[in-house]
């Protein structure tokens, strides 16, 4: 299952969502009686589209970090200053973005 939050994560779900959708999804897998071969497709792909075409939340913003570009500060949370901003999460403990996302103030953005 940390796969699959993880990879919803990095497609643009806040991780509240993405351990919810993956926790029903896998209760749903294993009441299954499919191969995983064409079940894990079928459940994924749905999911990633549905990732890509969220609206992006509002990020927690601890004192001293900075928001990332095209998103400002609002109280303690960093909140995207249009609908076209950059998808953005924040920096992981070992301070590299994922494949794909680069570093902005202290968040990664796609």
């Amino acid at each position: 299952m940390k796969w699959l939050v993880m990879l919803a994560v990095v497609m643009g779900l806040p991780l509240a969502v993405a351990v919810t959708r993956a926790e029903h999804l896998m209760a749903g897998l294993t009441k299954m009686r499919f191969g995983k071969t064409l079940v894990v497709p079928a459940v994924l792909f749905p999911m990633l589209a549905f990732a890509q075409q969220s609206p992006q939340l509002p990020q927690p913003r601890l004192p001293g970090q900075w928001c990332p570009e095209g998103w400002s500060a609002s109280g303690s949370y960093c909140v995207p200053g249009s609908d076209k901003a950059s998808p953005a999460i924040p920096k992981p403990k070992n301070g590299w973005c994922p494949a794909g996302w680069r570093e902005s103030g202290s968040y990664c953005i796609r």
